[in-house]
């Protein structure tokens, strides 16, 4: 099976390297239809906003701007003004086909593709729904070839995820000055008045207290600490700030 599955991937990425070599010779100016993709949780969705929001006030209110993410975050994006389309990326067959499908329909000529490391079946998706897109992005591994505007990143300890975000946002602008450099989204009214409620009770006077707040969540079960670790960190904080510390705050997942 393994043997299959190695001839299998190099099928793929040849593949996906003789669809780079026949590219448009230079990115469209202006695009008419822009597709950003975005892989990752709610806190990669948000930290992408700022790029989102720029292309808009780059190229204008006749740009069209689609996203597409993965299914199981799409909420987070659901009532975005700044997005015209939102796609969501499925791992069933049949609803991928359908999906491609419509997706091809909407003929984009630029794809901003905000995958840091994108998979292969991630990458076929982008191969597949915009055959003939200017593609612009910054993964450095086996899948660079799909690019026909390749950023060169830093290895990624020694530079923030937003900071990477923003220069392959940059290379759509044609400028390293993003107008908003702000990661945060329009949320519901209601939303944002629940979540201020409950951060006005954990700080007595948000003038003078100081906070402390430590999440517990992780994307993925593999990211999450031990107990113990977490033990030790917060001992570790109440020994060197306990007595400058007004208020601690733990937040977590439902489930957790």
């Amino acid at each position: 099976m393994s043997v299959v599955g190695g001839w299998l991937r190099r099928r793929l990425r040849r593949g996906l390297a003789a669809t780079a070599r026949v590219r448009p010779a230079s990115c469209p100016s202006p695009p008419q239809r822009i597709l950003v993709v975005r892989d990752g949780g709610l806190g990669d969705l948000i930290l992408t906003v700022p790029i989102i929001r720029t292309l808009r006030q780059h190229f204008g209110p006749a740009v069209s701007v689609d996203v597409l993410v993965r299914k199981q975050v799409a909420d987070v994006y659901r009532d975005f003004d700044q997005i015209d389309k939102l796609w969501t990326r499925s791992s069933h067959v049949g609803s991928a086909f359908r999906t491609i499908r419509s997706m091809r329909r909407r003929r984009y000529d630029l794809v901003v593709d905000m995958v840091l490391s994108p998979s292969l079946s991630f990458a076929l998706w982008v191969v597949r729904v915009a055959p003939g897109a200017h593609r612009i992005g910054g993964d450095k591994g086996e899948l660079v070839s799909l690019y026909h505007q390749h950023v060169d990143l830093p290895p990624r300890p020694s530079l923030n995820l937003l900071e990477r975000l923003r220069r392959i946002g940059a290379q759509a602008f044609g400028d390293t000055a993003l107008v908003d450099h702000t990661p945060w989204i329009d949320w519901p009214s209601d939303v944002i008045k629940h979540a201020d409620s409950v951060w006005q009770g954990a700080v007595e006077d948000e003038n003078d207290s100081v906070v402390v707040l430590i999440n517990l969540s992780a994307g993925i079960p593999a990211r999450t600490w031990p107990d113990d670790k977490y033990q030790e960190l917060l001992g570790r904080l109440i020994d060197e700030y306990g007595g400058r510390v007004n208020r601690w705050v733990i937040t977590a997942a439902p489930h957790e």
